[in-house]
């Protein structure tokens, strides 16, 4: 296989088969713990997100593209960063279990954050940054898919009811030793891994990922406050509701995550050694997100009852118009991701950063302000605003980095897509699956019909990622 066909047939494998395990696992919690037991747990992986990128700071983002740029392995540079993540997770984990015993009232709660962030020990070690940068994959893939495998089976041995909600994070921990261990072990191939001392090195690392590690961790204020707001503002059921459906839209962002990968690395090339050709790769790529991913976003809604149904059951019947809403979510984080990698890919860290930053402000206003007038569905409501808010102000830093023609590129799926729910509404007495199968034919005959699809820009696409 060529090396972008087999990274995407690895990428495909890893990422989702590691969140189709991690479905199967947060529906089997959600239907054991129920949904005030399972929004606790969701409260303290919400924590532990912010502390990953607290004791993770711009690493994942620009040591995975300083990894690619260097042919060789700087041991220094990679030995510096695991010392110092290392020690970051054990400081942050210090002022986690102080702040949770003053601040946290509920016994439950206060435990699963503490237990979770036990996880910060083995992520600080975690290498998917270093494979992902010299884009070996089937490492990457590996080691996801066996982290979620000694998850579930822990689970699955240790958890009946929510009386066994403590044992939750420690499975979780289990799972994440194992993955970091088997990176451990290959990356002796690449150099010799130490934990030293090194304050020099540290403040290197530091000063220049530290600007974009504080815009991620805004960044990812749509996953992780939200569960923490509900609890705190509403209760610990409603964020239950909330995390079930998040859970099955972070099943759909795999396509972001294989976006990401898969688009970084060539949007970087084109920007640094064919910057006339990058404008034509951007919109093109853009285009087709456009025709894949609008129809996606439509389905989803109208198979949201269906799907919390089936997935979650009865009980999560509230859960049914947040993944509505949450449902834009999805369609922007693929739009936002676009617009990230073009401009990291051009070494505009600047210009991103301050882009998140000022989304992140309304992202975060928006979900405590929603949640605290309309609850759980404000939360949903701030989630999607706070993302648009985000892509608008990352356009507007790309436009002014190159000058690319985004309109010309998505107002044919627009119209499509417009079609497309005008006969979704037209035939809303039908079953659903006959109803999505007609507006999906609508969409892709009037697609074809206003020529969105042009067979030399598949070509291209084909020539440079497959």
């Amino acid at each position: 296989l060529k090396r972008p066909l087999k990274n995407l047939v690895s990428l495909l494998v890893g990422d989702i088969g590691s969140r189709l395990l991690g479905f199967l696992i947060t529906v089997y919690l959600a239907r054991v713990l129920e949904s005030s037991a399972f929004g606790v747990i969701n409260i303290g992986l919400s924590v532990l997100g912010y502390l990953m990128l607290l004791a993770s700071p711009g690493v994942q983002m620009l040591e995975t593209r300083n990894a690619a740029a260097d042919l060789g392995t700087n041991e220094l540079r990679v030995n510096a960063i695991l010392s110092l993540r290392f020690c970051l997770a054990i400081g942050l984990l210090i002022v986690t279990a102080i702040v949770s015993w003053l601040v946290v009232s509920s016994v439950h709660v206060r435990e699963s954050v503490l237990l979770f962030s036990f996880s910060l020990i083995p992520l600080s070690l975690f290498l998917d940054w270093f494979f992902q940068g010299k884009e070996k994959f089937v490492a990457v893939s590996i080691a996801k898919l066996l982290s979620y495998l000694v998850y579930g089976i822990v689970v699955i041995a240790a958890v009946r009811s929510a009386e066994d909600v403590v044992r939750v994070p420690i499975a979780f921990a289990a799972g994440n030793v194992a993955a970091t261990l088997f990176l451990v072990i290959i990356y002796q191939r690449f150099g010799k891994m130490k934990l030293v001392w090194q304050p020099s090195e540290w403040k290197s690392v530091l000063a220049s990922n530290v600007p974009v590690g504080f815009a991620v961790f805004f960044a990812q204020s749509a996953t992780n406050l939200p569960p923490i707001a509900i609890g705190w503002l509403v209760s610990t059921a409603d964020a239950g509701m909330f995390s079930a459906a998040l859970k099955i839209v972070f099943v759909l962002l795999t396509l972001d995550r294989i976006l990401n990968a898969l688009f970084l690395p060539v949007a970087t090339r084109y920007l640094s050694s064919r910057r006339d050709e990058a404008p034509l790769l951007i919109s093109v790529v853009t285009k087709f997100v456009f025709i894949i991913v609008l129809p996606m976003t439509i389905c989803g809604v109208m198979l949201s009852p269906l799907a919390i149904s089936i997935v979650f059951g009865a009980g999560y019947a509230e859960s049914i118009p947040l993944l509505q809403i949450l449902m834009g979510y999805f369609f922007l984080t693929l739009m936002n991701s676009l617009f990230v990698c073009t401009l990291v890919g051009a070494h505009r860290e600047r210009e991103y950063t301050s882009a998140i930053n000022i989304g992140s402000v309304i992202f975060v206003s928006g979900i405590v302000l929603g949640t605290f007038v309309f609850g759980a569905i404000g939360a949903a409501i701030g989630v999607v605003a706070g993302e648009l808010c985000t892509v608008a102000l990352m356009w507007l830093q790309v436009r002014k980095t190159l000058s690319i023609s985004f309109w010309s590129s998505i107002v044919r799926p627009v119209v499509a897509s417009c079609i497309m729910i005008a006969s979704a509404v037209l035939f809303k007495e039908q079953s659903i699956i006959l109803q999505i199968l007609i507006s999906l034919a609508v969409y892709v005959v009037t697609l074809l019909l206003l020529r969105g699809i042009e067979s030399k820009e598949i070509q291209f696409l084909r020539e440079r990622f497959v």
